[in-house]
């Protein structure tokens, strides 16, 4: 596994539960608001403050019975072919696993759901599945974002869908796609962009969404997803 940082706790990235993240190295996207630019390399950073995966583990020995789960996020944790082990040496050691995903990679996502390696998934759905290119960078193929919903939607594992709002590009039209996109799913999270520290300049000449831009947004999504949340 290339790692590129380790949290030893959150109380907010694994809903209902007290969670370290690990935060893998490499991501096949190049989504203009990210705001982790330094994970999107797919070289090991390297030096002492790199996390390695036995650091992890030897860490995670300690914490049994103290922490309830891991939250496996990136960069893309997909891209890793050593995913599945690592996965799977989290739930030997007793952890639940929460994995955040960007969706472009189904195959290893089933593999994961198959084996039972994860209790909880989260999803970004950037845009309309459609005009992904705009804000990822490079272009998607919508049958794969959706064959990934559906896995995540017929698994019976916990799941949300999540995105990240931007004036700009993102009015009421495209939430309106993207909620139909999630269309039954059990939580979809709307979440303020920040422009400041955004990997592309461009965008961090947007502005981050008003509390009245997300509740409107909020309203559309509803219409379409029963559970919808604004994060501002």
């Amino acid at each position: 596994m290339l790692l590129g940082g380790f949290l030893p706790l959150t109380f907010a990235d694994f809903p209902g539960r007290l969670a370290c993240v690990v935060f893998t190295q490499g991501c096949n996207l190049r989504c203009g608001y990210c705001h982790n630019p330094q994970l999107i390399d797919r070289h090991a950073p390297g030096g002492a403050e790199t996390p390695t995966e036995t650091r992890i583990l030897d860490f995670l020995k300690t914490r049994q019975g103290l922490l309830d789960g891991v939250v496996v996020c990136g960069g893309e944790p997909t891209v890793q072919p050593a995913l599945i082990p690592f996965l799977q040496r989290l739930k030997n050691l007793g952890f639940l696993v929460k994995l955040d995903t960007n969706g472009t990679n189904p195959p290893v996502l089933r593999e994961a759901l198959d084996r039972g390696l994860l209790d909880y998934v989260a999803m970004d759905v950037k845009h309309d599945p459609a005009r992904y290119a705009a804000i990822a960078g490079v272009a998607v193929d919508p049958g794969v974002l959706a064959a990934s919903r559906d896995l995540l939607m017929s698994s019976g594992v916990a799941c949300e869908f999540r995105t990240t709002v931007i004036p700009g590009f993102h009015d009421e039209a495209a939430i309106e796609e993207m909620a139909r996109f999630c269309r039954g799913a059990s939580r979809y999270v709307l979440q303020a962009f920040r422009p400041k520290g955004a990997f592309k300049p461009a965008f961090r000449e947007y502005s981050a969404p008003s509390a009245e831009q997300l509740q409107q947004f909020e309203r559309i999504a509803g219409r379409l997803v029963d559970n919808v949340e604004a994060c501002c």
